[in-house]
């Protein structure tokens, strides 16, 4: 785990509003993580994206760093642009919360050698 991550952690465990605040913007993050590893997948470059989409490369560069809140327009078109399909669900957030609480224990026990 790196240093980063500990603090993370210690954020996320000591502060309640850093969890509240995190756990909000996590979907923005997956989407972005998401969509670069399928960009990526595809031997596509931001520019060739951008061009797909009909946009200029500064659109996609900003969506990828988490610089602006995409519509839902954009990732539509981001995905069609990839030749994929967006789909969108809600989860109550007490299961989602459990999902997190597991996989950082996971992380623990990975981390510590157990």
């Amino acid at each position: 785990m790196s240093e980063f991550d500990r603090f993370v952690q210690e954020q996320l465990d000591t502060d309640p509003r850093f969890r509240q605040e995190y756990e909000r913007l996590a979907p923005l993050y997956d989407a972005i993580s998401e969509s670069i590893r399928y960009r990526v997948e595809q031997g596509l470059t931001q520019k060739q994206l951008a061009q797909r989409m009909g946009k200029q490369q500064p659109a996609i560069g900003r969506f990828e760093s988490g610089r602006v809140w995409p519509s839902l327009r954009f990732l539509q078109e981001l995905a069609e642009a990839m030749n994929a399909r967006l789909i969108l669900n809600f989860q109550p957030l007490d299961e989602v919360r459990r999902k997190a609480t597991r996989v950082a224990e996971g992380k623990a026990r990975y981390s510590s050698g157990r």
